[in-house]
């Protein structure tokens, strides 16, 4: 859950490619704290798995565009957001279906099929 992340994995993207990648350790205590260490690091998209809905309120309100309910491994992730800005379902949460909206385009997850392919 974004909200009690220890870690950001931060990946500067120019020209469609990754071309830098930092870890940086998290100390804040509320989601306040947390948008503003992102704005303090220029970060401009959020891609994460759980967040709270007092989180993603604030990321939304602030600008940040937000991938939320995104699992698999980084290296995937990444690679799908840079090609399709992760617009298809392959990474969706299971179970985060019609929840509510994932980012600031209002679009919902979908579930995957039956056979569980991506």
């Amino acid at each position: 859950m974004l909200d009690v992340a220890g870690n950001l994995l931060i990946a500067e993207v120019a020209d469609g490619r990754e071309t830098q990648r930092i870890e940086f350790r998290l100390d804040q205590t509320d989601s306040h704290n947390l948008v503003h260490v992102l704005q303090q690091l220029g970060v401009n998209v959020v891609i994460c798995g759980a967040v709270s809905r007092q989180l993603e309120l604030a990321l939304l309100a602030e600008g940040f565009e937000l991938s939320a309910h995104i699992c698999g491994s980084v290296e995937e992730v990444l690679a799908a957001y840079l090609e399709d800005g992760l617009e298809g379902n392959d990474y969706r949460m299971p179970g985060c279906c019609g929840r509510r909206r994932h980012n600031r385009n209002r679009q919902h997850c979908h579930r995957r099929n039956d056979s569980g392919a991506r």
